[in-house]
């Protein structure tokens, strides 16, 4: 929602962050599923 927290918020991009390297490097494939 909207009144997300800073912390929250830095956690969902710090995720998404490291995500992305993994998928870069072709196994982020099972966290991306989990996620959605």
């Amino acid at each position: 929602g909207q009144n997300m927290t800073q912390e929250e918020l830095a956690e969902k991009l710090y995720v998404s962050r490291t995500t992305i390297s993994k998928w870069k490097s072709g196994r982020g494939y099972l966290e991306i599923e989990k996620i959605f």
